[in-house]
């Protein structure tokens, strides 16, 4: 009789066993405005201040935190991109890091 080797659980992360921060920290990418053109012209671009953490602000998109979303639009945060800040990028190829929380993209300019 042959015996199946048991798997510790702790070898074995499932996605379910990660925290909503955990997952979208995975699902972050650094991406070019040039994949992020489609995006914002749906209007659903949003950048993130270098002041705040993009995860943290992945999170408060993902549970609908309303009130402290508000709060960072507010301080300036949080902003849809407008053409002119477009038109003040480097280029198609400057680069992003960005995650999906649907419909939204959240992007930040990686910390120099």
């Amino acid at each position: 009789m042959v015996q199946e080797k048991e798997h510790s659980s702790d070898s074995n992360i499932t996605e379910e066993s990660l925290s909503i921060t955990e997952k979208l920290n995975l699902e972050t990418a650094k991406v070019v405005w040039k994949e992020l053109e489609i995006p914002f012209a749906r209007g659903v671009v949003i950048v993130v201040s270098s002041e705040l953490d993009l995860i943290e602000a992945a999170v408060a998109f993902h549970e609908d935190n309303q009130s402290q979303v508000a709060a960072w639009l507010d301080k300036k945060l949080l902003q849809k991109p407008e053409l002119d800040w477009v038109k003040g990028l480097r280029g198609d190829d400057e680069e992003f890091w960005a995650v999906v929380v649907a419909p939204f993209v959240l992007i930040q300019s990686p910390k120099k």
